[in-house]
């Protein structure tokens, strides 16, 4: 039962994944990209990952999904219409994507099955929060200034977009 459901949940992710890079409409990307990502939450929860399925739900199909839309929201839209596989650099993109699928495979292939974890190395919630604020203290900090500066800027680039076009009419 849980293989037919890992693999409803993978046709699900690499559907809404395909969606994703190949929709016209941003909107319509965008929530593929949340369908996508909470399929990913599903996989999670088949690994008996709850903490990271609840973090993926939380913060990337949240929280990502929800910047995302008001970025869309904030922005010009571009005048006419862009096709997502007219773009002058899919054939280099393609070769990449075949390349990191090969790689994977051949990385898959040649694990030794199933693999082993040691109890000592589970990551529970506390183990992460306790790693997280005493060992990578400066990297987390870093992170969070980063995405500061990310939507500061996000907001500005809206502001400054909704003031050109109110000079244009």
């Amino acid at each position: 039962m849980q293989l037919v459901i890992f693999f409803v949940l993978a046709a699900i992710t690499t559907v809404a994944g395909i969606i994703m890079v190949s929709a016209d409409n941003i909107a319509r990307s965008i929530y593929s990209h949340v369908l996508a990502l909470l399929g990913i939450a599903g996989i999670y929860l088949l690994l008996y990952a709850e903490f990271m399925a609840g973090v993926q739900v939380l913060v990337y199909a949240g929280g990502v999904s929800i910047m995302l839309l008001f970025a869309l929201m904030l922005t010009k839209p571009a005048k006419g219409v862009i096709r997502a596989l007219d773009h002058p650099r899919r054939v280099p993109a393609f070769i990449t994507a075949v390349v990191l699928f090969g790689l994977l495979s051949f990385s898959i292939f040649q694990a030794k099955w199933p693999l082993k974890v040691e109890p000592s190395r589970v990551m529970t919630p506390e183990v992460i929060g306790k790693s997280m604020f005493a060992d990578y203290v400066l990297p987390f900090e870093i992170v969070s200034v980063i995405l500061l500066v990310a939507l500061i800027g996000a907001v500005v680039i809206g502001v400054k977009g909704r003031e050109d076009t109110d000079d244009e009419e």
